[in-house]
C-alpha cells in the first residue's frame, strides 16, 4: 500500500477553529493590561492614593454598586441551565464581554459617587491588594494538587464515599478549597462510575470539600484570605472549629 493510498484511509483531523477577537475586545484587552501595570506601578513607587484608610461608612447608593457583582454572579449560576443560554455561555468571548460589561459599570458607579481619585482607589484596592495575591494563591494551589495523581481501585460503598467527603473536609484548610478538590474529584468521580445514583456524591463534595471544609485557615477560602491581607491573625479563623464540626457533621 503506496503512502497516498494510507493518507486517503486516514481520517481527517478537524481543524480547531481559534476565535477572534473583535477591535473592541482588542481595545479592552490592552486597556485593562496597561490599567493593571499601571496600578502595580504606582503600588509599589508609593503613588497609589487610597490605601491609607478604609471607609468605615457606605457608599451612596450602596446597593446599586453591588448590582455588577449580583449580576455576574447570576450569569455563572444559571446561564449554563437554560437551554437558550448554556451554549452561548460556553463562549470564553461572551464570558469576556460579560465581565467586561460588569467591570464596566462598576467603574461607572464609582466615578459617579467620587469621580476619577475614587476610581483609582478602588481599582487600586481591587487589583493590586487583593486580586493578584488571591490569584497567585490559587495557582500555586491548583498546580501542586493538580500534579499529584491518587490511583487505586476502591468499592464505591458508601462508606468509602463519606470516607473521601470527610478526608476532603479535613485538608480542605491546609491545602485549599481548590487544592483538596482538584486532588480528590478525580478518584471520587472513578470510583462512583458504575453507580446509578452518584450526583448527590458530587453536591455533598462541593458543599464540604470546596466550601465547607476551608472554614479554618486563610489559605482554605478566599473571604479568609483577603482578612489576612487586611491583618487578621492566620489562625484566628481556628476559632470557627466548633462550627466547622457542626456543619461537616450535618
Amino acid at each position: 500500500m503506496n503512502t497516498s493510498l494510507i493518507m486517503k484511509l486516514e481520517p481527517e483531523m478537524p481543524t480547531p477553529s481559534v476565535p477572534r477577537l473583535s477591535p473592541v475586545l482588542w481595545v479592552a484587552l490592552i486597556s485593562g493590561v496597561a490599567t493593571i501595570v499601571l496600578l502595580i506601578f504606582k503600588s509599589v513607587t508609593g503613588e497609589a492614593h487610597g490605601t491609607e484608610h478604609v471607609e468605615a461608612h457606605l457608599p451612596p447608593a450602596w446597593f446599586l454598586g453591588i448590582m455588577p457583582f449580583m449580576g455576574i454572579l447570576g450569569c455563572i449560576a444559571f446561564m449554563p441551565l437554560f437551554k437558550t443560554t448554556h451554549h452561548w455561555w460556553e463562549s470564553n468571548l461572551n464570558r469576556l464581554a460579560v465581565s467586561l460589561v460588569c467591570s464596566g459599570l462598576t467603574v461607572a458607579y464609582s466615578m459617579t459617587i467620587g469621580g476619577l481619585d475614587k476610581v483609582a482607589s478602588v481599582l487600586e484596592h481591587a487589583i493590586v491588594a487583593e486580586f493578584i495575591p488571591f490569584i497567585v494563591l490559587l495557582f500555586s494551589l491548583y498546580v501542586i494538587s493538580g500534579g499529584i495523581a491518587l490511583k487505586g481501585d476502591l468499592a464505591a460503598h458508601p462508606i468509602t464515599n463519606t470516607g473521601f467527603l470527610a478526608f476532603g473536609a479535613m485538608i480542605a484548610s491546609f491545602i485549599g478549597t481548590t487544592g483538596a478538590s482538584m486532588l480528590l474529584i478525580r478518584p471520587l468521580l472513578k470510583t462512583n462510575h458504575e453507580r446509578k445514583y452518584k450526583v448527590h456524591t458530587v453536591i455533598f463534595f462541593i458543599f464540604l470539600v470546596s466550601n465547607i471544609g476551608g472554614t479554618l485557615l486563610p489559605i482554605g477560602d478566599p473571604p479568609l484570605f483577603l482578612g489576612f491581607l487586611y491583618g487578621v491573625p492566620f489562625f484566628w479563623t481556628f476559632q470557627l472549629l466548633p462550627q466547622w464540626i457542626v456543619c461537616c457533621m450535618i
